[in-house]
Parts: structure tokens; sequence; C-alpha cells
């Protein structure tokens, strides 16, 4: 009976070990009247050549405790970008809605939040900037 007690603190030590140290870490990059943005510290991956980068954003939404998660790509070097998965998280529920991908590169719109992410993330030395 004690060996079981032993491995049920072993299973729950790792648990709290491993999602704290592959947590999410969420910086505010935005608000306005739909709500919160955020973008995930953590997820931020180069990609391809050098010049992508993969990362998850957040918004909280203003009007309910709902929340929009999307996988974005920016395009470091042509300053585009576009929106791999997209899921909206509603008050209790297990499973989110999917709200679409855009799959096209497009180009990333001067004095908007995702421009000031794009500022933030993207070395200055690449692009056309």
């Amino acid at each position: 009976m004690a060996w079981k007690k032993k491995i049920l603190l072993v299973i729950f030590a790792a648990f709290f070990l491993f999602t704290d140290a592959y947590g999410a870490d969420w910086l505010k990059y935005g608000q306005n009247e739909h709500g919160i943005f955020y973008y995930d510290k953590e997820s931020v991956e180069t990609r391809g050549m050098g010049n992508v980068l993969r990362f998850q954003t957040k918004r909280e939404h203003a009007d309910s405790e709902n929340y929009t998660m999307r996988l974005f790509e920016f395009d470091c070097l042509h300053r585009l970008y576009r929106i791999l998965k997209c899921e909206v998280w509603e008050k209790g529920s297990a499973e989110p809605k999917y709200c679409g991908t855009f799959e096209y590169w497009g180009a990333i719109p001067p004095e908007t939040y995702t421009g000031d992410l794009y500022d933030k993330l993207c070395p200055k030395k690449r692009g056309l900037r």
C-alpha cells in the first residue's frame, strides 16, 4: 500500500514540474474594444531559412469570458503573416469552435497590433523595413 502512495506522489510532483517547465508565457501586446491581445513568448520558434517565426496568440474577448487562440506565422523578410489555426474557446466548453485558417500570406498593415507585434518579434536587420 505504501508503494502506491509513493507512485502517486511521484506522478503528482512530475505533473507540476512538467506544467511549470512547459507553461505558456503570455505577454500583452495590445488592447481595444474587442479585447486584450497576448502572444506566448515560449511558443516563438524560427522556421525555414530563419526568416519565418511561428507562435501562438490569444485574445480575451471584451464582452465575455471567451477567448480566441491563433497559430501565427510572420515572414520577417517580406513583412507578411498568415494564420495556420484559429479556435474560439467558450466558457464552460471542453472543445473549441474552429474559426478557420488563412493559409495564404498577407501583408502586415502598419499601425496595427499585428504590425506592432511584427516590429517586436522580427529582427530589424531582416526585411525590407
